[in-house]
């Protein structure tokens, strides 16, 4: 154990307690490690302070834990653009993200339940797969399918795309893929469970659907609409410097407090 004047910090990044009841309503298979609340409780106590990524992830640990509990969110400052925000020339969708089971579960719900009718009003589209997910998911899975793999400079592919997506359907904690998408400031279409804890910005910042059909019609207008294409980039980049600055306000008022100690 440390001695008790050092302080001692849980960088959370996650919910762990009952985390497998959100596989199984899914109908998926557990992955991680799934604990109780009164387990994740004594874990926490462990601590003088818990971080937590978002603040329904404090709410819950104040129900579990009487040590003082601070959102600090993602801390990954914004990507510096090289130029004005401009129209991608294709009609490209983007995805990145790892092979587990909440990523392979959004996408194929989006290859079977979104990207057909996207397909039907936009020929021409095509979805971009990134990252560890290309192994789970086959060469001919869809029509319009391209899978990169793992890349070297994953910022290109962003600059490129026209709208990235984030269509999973359930997890916990934040979705880094959303905020990577708002950091590399490109428009994004994503769902409830991809925008928690960045809810300020929906509809501003990035559009979230809450059906596949809405899902696929917010598609279809920024792969036709350059215009709209560009202002969401816009706004998506200015939500991330604020969303950055919080944070970094945020950890700075936790150290001060430290201090004070």
């Amino acid at each position: 154990s440390l001695p008790s004047p050092v302080l001692k910090l849980i960088d959370t990044l996650d919910v762990f307690s009952d985390r497998y009841r959100l596989y199984r309503e899914h109908g998926q298979t557990g992955e991680f490690f799934s604990t109780g609340r009164e387990e994740e409780g004594r874990g926490l106590d462990r601590a003088d302070t818990v971080l937590a990524i978002q603040e329904w992830d404090a709410q819950h640990f104040r129900t579990l834990t009487g040590r003082a509990v601070s959102t600090v969110g993602h801390l990954a400052p914004p990507v510096v653009a090289r130029a004005e925000a401009k129209a991608p020339g294709g009609r490209t969708m983007l995805f990145v993200g790892g092979p587990m089971g909440i990523n392979v579960h959004g996408v194929k719900w989006f290859i079977e339940k979104v990207l057909p009718s996207v397909l039907k009003q936009v020929p021409d589209a095509e979805l971009w797969l990134v990252g560890g997910i290309c192994s789970r998911i086959g060469d001919g899975a869809a029509p319009g399918l391209r899978r990169f793999g793992f890349v070297d400079a994953v910022e290109d592919l962003y600059r490129e795309a026209t709208v990235v997506i984030n269509p999973q359907q359930f997890g916990t904690g934040l979705s880094i893929k959303s905020i990577d998408a708002l950091r590399n400031g490109r428009p994004m279409v994503t769902t409830a469970s991809g925008a928690r804890g960045l809810e300020e910005g929906v509809g501003s910042a990035f559009l979230q659907a809450g059906t596949a059909d809405e899902f696929a019609h917010l598609l279809i207008d920024l792969l036709r609409n350059s215009d709209r294409a560009v202002a969401l980039a816009t706004a998506a980049r200015e939500f991330a410097h604020r969303y950055h600055q919080r944070n970094l306000d945020s950890l700075a008022g936790v150290v001060r407090t430290a201090s004070a100690r």
